[in-house]
C-alpha cells in the first residue's frame, strides 16, 4: 500500500467514504482500523478531522518501511477482521464495513471462516481492492457458500481519483440493501 498512501488514494478514498459513512452514522463519525503484519483502532474520522487525516497517521520514518508505525509490514487480514466483529457484534444497528486492501490476500481460509461466522451478526462487509492483484478470497465471495444471508462484495478499482461519484457510491452500495433485506427477514437485525 505504500504507493496508494504516497500517491494521495488513501486520502481521496477516505474523503469520499467518509461522505458517505456520516450520513450512515448517529455521531457523524467514521470507526477506522489500521493493518498490515499487526493492526489497531484510530481515531475516528469526522469532517472536522478528515483533511490531512492520513498524512497524520502516516510513519515517516527514513530507516523503516512501516507506513503505520507499530504495525509492521506485510497483509494480516484477520486479526484485524476479527476485532471489527468483536468490535459491532452486539450493535442493534447494523454496521456497514468498507475493507481496503491492495491484495497479496493469501490467508482464504481463515478469512472465509471470518465472513461465513460473521453473516449471523448485523455487519455488512464490502471488499474494496485498490490498486493491486490476487485479492484471493475477496474476489470469490459472491460464491461462498454456509451463510445465513450473503453478507459481503467485493470489487476492486485502480484510482479512486478517477471514477465519477456517482459510479463509486453505486459499487459501495450495490449489495448493502439486499443485505439489509435478507439480514431482516433472517432476524440477523431487528431494527
Amino acid at each position: 500500500m505504500s504507493s496508494q498512501f504516497s500517491s494521495g488514494n488513501v486520502q481521496a478514498v477516505l474523503e469520499r467514504i467518509a461522505l458517505l459513512a456520516v450520513q450512515f452514522d448517529d455521531d457523524m463519525a467514521l470507526d477506522i482500523w489500521a493493518f498490515a503484519t499487526k493492526h489497531k483502532k484510530c481515531e475516528d474520522v469526522t469532517l472536522k478531522n478528515l483533511e490531512g487525516y492520513i498524512d497524520r497517521m502516516v510513519s515517516r520514518s527514513l530507516f523503516s518501511p512501516e507506513i503505520v508505525k507499530g504495525l509492521c509490514i506485510g497483509n494480516n487480514e484477520p486479526p484485524v477482521m476479527r476485532e471489527v466483529v468483536e468490535f459491532y457484534k452486539n450493535s442493534d444497528l447494523p454496521a456497514y464495513i468498507i475493507f481496503i486492501s491492495d491484495g497479496g490476500v493469501y490467508k482464504d481460509a481463515e478469512i472465509e471462516g471470518i465472513v461465513r461466522d460473521s453473516a449471523s451478526k448485523p455487519l455488512f462487509w464490502q471488499f474494496v481492492g485498490l490498486g493491486g492483484s490476487n485479492y484471493g478470497i475477496f474476489e470469490r465471495l459472491d460464491n461462498l457458500t454456509g451463510r445465513i444471508c450473503d453478507n459481503a462484495n467485493f470489487f476492486p478499482i485502480d484510482d479512486f481519483n478517477r471514477i465519477d461519484d456517482r459510479v463509486l457510491y453505486d459499487r459501495l452500495l450495490n449489495e448493502f440493501p439486499v443485505w439489509l433485506r435478507e439480514a431482516k427477514s433472517k432476524g440477523v437485525l431487528n431494527c
